[in-house]
């Protein structure tokens, strides 16, 4: 090992691990409430790298809703069900356009940021960057609004959804280390299992033609689900 890391103290709901007196969860019992990358997830975002951190039922669900369903999530339904309704579930004919290419430019920082990061061991950082880019194409998408354009100008959201969901691959094999099932299941909606080099994350792999399937990556925590997950 060319670098060794130690962090501090993960505690549980303000108090220290404790089996003697039944405070935390053994993993089998963590995977009876939720899936598997929601604790990678959550795990990942709060890693006690420079000070101690703190498990919260309630800011567990709070990240899982509002960070990884809502951010990536719903984009990436929002994106694949528009083309399945829309363009025969096939990629749309179309070009990266002027604010497209403005965020392959930022997809480029983006790399390089979280490549150092991780490279310093700085995973709950670098996952943040991850989400911080997944934010500028929610944005993008929400401002060029395909939805409301498709009739009249079916080219424009074509070039959209095109930029689009290329981009979202790249977004799904930059989040693999963190969330690998859930990654694996995107890339192969997207039709891109096979296209996860990390040196090609720039390229735009799927071409005009190539069948995409809308999924719903994720299901939302509800109260009821924390509620039972609090009485565990």
């Amino acid at each position: 090992p060319y670098k060794v890391v130690g962090y501090e103290f993960l505690n549980w709901e303000g108090q220290k691990f404790s089996t003697s007196k039944g405070v935390g969860l053994f993993s089998d019992e963590a995977l009876e409430l939720f899936p598997v990358d929601y604790w990678r997830f959550y795990l990942s975002y709060i890693l006690p790298e420079n000070k101690d951190s703190n498990f919260s039922w309630d800011d567990f669900a709070k990240r899982i809703n509002n960070e990884l369903i809502a951010n990536y999530g719903n984009l990436f339904y929002r994106v694949t069900h528009f083309i399945q309704e829309n363009f025969d579930g096939k990629v749309p004919k179309g070009v990266i356009d002027k604010e497209g290419q403005g965020l392959y430019t930022e997809l480029v920082s983006t790399i390089e940021r979280v490549e150092l990061l991780i490279k310093d061991v700085k995973l709950r950082d670098a996952l943040k960057e991850i989400f911080s880019f997944t934010s500028s194409i929610n944005r993008y998408f929400q401002k060029k609004q395909p939805w409301a354009v498709v009739e009249d100008a079916k080219a424009e959201a074509a070039d959209t959804l095109f930029t689009a969901v290329n981009l979202l691959r790249s977004i799904s094999v930059l989040i693999s280390p963190y969330i690998p099932a859930t990654a694996e299941t995107a890339l192969k909606a997207l039709g891109a299992s096979k296209s996860t080099r990390w040196d090609a994350l720039t390229e735009i792999k799927l071409k005009p033609g190539q069948r995409i399937e809308a999924r719903l990556l994720f299901k939302k925590i509800e109260d009821k689900d924390l509620e039972r997950a609090k009485k565990y």
